[in-house]
């Protein structure tokens, strides 16, 4: 439920970065990751894929390039993260989270 809420905030931000296409690319790294671990070593890809998503598309910086939104990078760092820092069970799950914040969120335009 805490992930949820994290995504829904995060998408109703007043200059949003995360909107549903990047709900729905969320969806295709977690069926990387669900194929990576049916043995599918190209799976894997989604760690570098998603970091990189993140850095370009999600992260804000201000003028001195300093990142303003640390708190939701920090949030989705345990989705990528290689090694002790992945969450694999939160990765697992990732479908109701997301799935959750695109229906609620249904109809708004993003």
């Amino acid at each position: 439920k805490k992930y949820m809420e994290i995504l829904d905030r995060a998408f109703n931000e007043q200059d949003p970065k995360v909107n549903a296409s990047f709900l729905y690319r969320l969806l295709k790294y977690h069926e990387m990751y669900k194929r990576s671990e049916q043995g599918f070593i190209e799976g894997l890809k989604f760690h570098s894929a998603m970091a990189r998503d993140i850095r370009r598309n999600i992260e804000k910086k201000d003028k001195t390039g300093k990142v303003i939104n640390q708190e939701l990078i920090n949030a989705l760092r345990p989705l990528h993260e290689v090694g002790a820092g992945f969450d694999s069970r939160l990765m697992s799950n990732l479908k109701l989270p997301v799935f959750w914040t695109l229906y609620k969120n249904r109809g708004g335009g993003r």
